[in-house]
C-alpha cells in the first residue's frame, strides 16, 4: 500500500531532550526599528513568541514465534523494521493532518468553485513567496477530479512534474496523493492542503529509536517479544 511521509514536508527540528521551546515569528509584515545610537530597543518592538513542545512515545510490540526465530532465514527482523516504519508514517501523517485540518478555509463554491479556488489561494490568499514553495495535498477523490479537467482544447491540466518522478502537477505545483483511507473526504466534498508545509507545521523529532527485546516477557507463549519507541511532536 502506497505510504506518502508527509514528514518530508514539514519543518523538521532535531532535539535532544524531552520538552522545551521555539522562537515563533509572529508578525511577518514588521520593520526595523528606527533607533539612535547607544538607544535601546523596547521589548514590545521585537515581534516574537514561543512554541512549546513536549515529544510523546510512540511505538509497537512485536511478538515473534521462538521456533520461528529460530528458524528464520529471510531476514525476519528487517520485516518488523518495515511493519514498524509503516505504521509509524501512519502514525506521523495522522498528527501532522490534525495541524493542517486548523488551516485557514477557503470557500470552493460559487463563482470560485472546483479548481477555481485552488487557483485563487495560490493567487491572492496564500503570500507569494509561499506559494511559490507551495504544494498540493489531497486524497484521490481530489487527485482523481484534477485528473479529469482540461482546458478548451482537450488538453489535460495536470502535468508531468520534472523533478519527482511519476508526480503530477497542477499549476507548476507538485500534487501529493494519499490514499482515502488516510485522508477521508466530506460528504459531497474535496479536501485540498495548498501551502508551503514548512511554514505551517513543525516538526519536533528526538531523531533514535529505542529497540528492545525480551524472552521473558513472551514466556508463556514460547515467544520473544519486540518493542520498537519513536520520540516527536508535532506543533
Amino acid at each position: 500500500r502506497e505510504l506518502i511521509p508527509l514528514k518530508q514536508f514539514c519543518n523538521v527540528i532535531p532535539v535532544g531532550t524531552l520538552s522545551g521551546s521555539m522562537p515563533l515569528e509572529v508578525d511577518a509584515n514588521d520593520e526595523l526599528t528606527n533607533f539612535e545610537e547607544m538607544t535601546e530597543i523596547g521589548q514590545s518592538t521585537i515581534k516574537f513568541g514561543n512554541v512549546a513542545w513536549k515529544l510523546s512515545d510512540y511505538g509497537d510490540i512485536i511478538p515473534i514465534s521462538n521456533t520461528l526465530l529460530q528458524d528464520e532465514k529471510a531476514n525476519l527482523t528487517n520485516y518488523i523494521g518495515r511493519r514498524f516504519a509503516k505504521k509509524a508514517v501512519r502514525t506521523e501523517n495522522k498528527k501532522i493532518l490534525e495541524i493542517l485540518a486548523t488551516a485557514t478555509k477557503v470557500p470552493g463554491s460559487g463563482e470560485v468553485g472546483g479548481y477555481k479556488a485552488i487557483q485563487k489561494a495560490l493567487n491572492v490568499h496564500l503570500d507569494p513567496e509561499i506559494a511559490a514553495n507551495s504544494i498540493i495535498i489531497t486524497n484521490q477523490d481530489g487527485y482523481d477530479y484534477l485528473d479529469e479537467l482540461t482546458d478548451g482544447n482537450g488538453r489535460p491540466l495536470l502535468t508531468d512534474s520534472l523533478t519527482v518522478p511519476g508526480a503530477k502537477e497542477f499549476k507548476g505545483k507538485r500534487i501529493v496523493v494519499l490514499s482515502n483511507a488516510h485522508l477521508a473526504s466530506p460528504e459531497e466534498k474535496l479536501t485540498f492542503y495548498i501551502g508551503d508545509i514548512s511554514e505551517a507545521v513543525a516538526f519536533f523529532d528526538r531523531e533514535s529509536y529505542e529497540m528492545a527485546v525480551s524472552k521473558e516477557a513472551g514466556f508463556t507463549k514460547n515467544a520473544t517479544l519486540m518493542r520498537v519507541v519513536e520520540r516527536f511532536d508535532v506543533k
